[in-house]
């Protein structure tokens, strides 16, 4: 709820005339990611208006015990594979895809970037137990799936004074940096709320890289409100949708190491 309304809500949302569809993952009777992922296709396809999908979540992975420099109350982001397919071919079906960059104050970088490949080994599996060189190795700094899919707009968040928020992850892969502090939307009901006037709903003041992600993809689907008003959907891609907000973006602003 307050993802939608920073997106798309009628009060204090950007793309105020778009129509918004939910779809809920990780929960009780929620849909399995890939499936959920491939219905969003089936729905694109199936119409002839641009999909702009916001992705608010992503898959973090506790430190091992006797990690040499982390201890196993530390947390990093790491990719699901097969979440990444999807993503991707949710792109080059025209889909635009927005991420949260994620909240464990992590690098994630690029393949080119210095830490792409730093690494750790695990005994087993599930990544409990730390050895030097076991069977199992796990990546830190290559971000959380669906943000780092290729092609995905990767967003972080930012402070009031246009710092990067000291939780937000960093690094190349980092897209652009939006607002994510003490963000006010729309909450599901009147608990841990204000409620203005008579008005029946509540807003709230939340944090998050999932507050910054939100507004791209609300800016991003003002533009192709206008794109289609215009009748130049078929000239845009998402690539174009990617490059025009880097563009629009403010450069050098952020001191990402701060």
């Amino acid at each position: 709820t307050h993802v939608a309304g920073i997106m798309c809500g009628k009060t204090q949302g950007w793309a105020r005339d778009a129509n918004i569809y939910s779809m809920k993952i990780f929960d009780t009777g929620a849909l399995p990611v890939l499936e959920a992922l491939q219905l969003v296709r089936q729905f694109h396809n199936s119409q002839t208006n641009p999909t702009v999908v916001n992705m608010s979540w992503g898959y973090y992975k506790w430190y091992p015990t006797s990690h040499p420099t982390k201890s196993n109350s530390d947390y990093h982001p790491y990719r699901v594979y097969s979440v990444d397919a999807e993503i991707e071919d949710m792109i080059k079906d025209g889909i635009i895809c927005v991420g949260a960059a994620g909240n464990s104050n992590h690098i994630m970088d690029r393949k080119k970037d210095s830490h792409y490949e730093d690494k750790y080994c695990t005994s087993d599996w599930w990544g409990d137990y730390y050895v030097d060189s076991g069977y199992w190795e796990w990546y830190p700094h290559r971000g959380s799936s669906p943000a780092s899919a290729t092609g995905c707009i990767a967003v972080g968040a930012t402070n009031g004074a246009d710092q990067r928020a000291t939780f937000s992850n960093y690094g190349g892969r980092v897209d652009v940096y939006a607002p994510g502090r003490y963000i006010q939307s729309a909450w599901i009901d009147e608990s841990k709320s204000s409620v203005p006037g008579n008005s029946g709903h509540g807003l709230r003041k939340l944090s998050g890289t999932s507050m910054s992600a939100p507004q791209v993809a609300g800016i991003i689907s003002c533009m192709m409100q206008k794109i289609v008003k215009r009748k130049k959907k078929n000239n845009f891609s998402v690539k174009n949708a990617r490059g025009k907000i880097k563009r629009l973006s403010s450069k050098n602003k952020i001191d990402e190491t701060a």
